[in-house]
């Protein structure tokens, strides 16, 4: 559950690869929003996906995660934090782990 202050993060460790994603429950494509930045969820639940590409090709599998906004129910107790969300730790081009934190 997020509070009125948390935010997602979306992190990898390649700088090479552009990571876009989506709130709306698609799947992330090339002309996606590009993650520079944590964000806060408005809507009561949301779907976050992302994934790593590299111009238009898709690099990574698509990473889902599901999100209860406190705020918008109006029932936000919860301190400041940053939600990470997608961490890639090994190269696409090599292989592929991703985890949830």
């Amino acid at each position: 559950m997020l509070g009125a202050e948390d935010k997602v993060t979306i992190s990898s460790e390649f700088d090479d690869l552009r990571i876009r994603y989506t709130t709306d429950g698609n799947d992330p494509m090339w002309f996606s929003d590009e993650y520079t930045k944590p964000f806060a969820l408005t809507k009561s639940k949301e779907t976050v996906k992302a994934a790593l590409f590299l111009g238009r090709r898709q690099m990574s599998a698509v990473f889902t995660a599901d999100y209860v906004n406190e705020v918008a129910l109006g029932t936000a107790e919860s301190p400041n934090r940053i939600i990470a969300l997608l961490q890639i730790t090994e190269h696409p081009a090599t292989a592929q782990t991703l985890q949830r934190h």
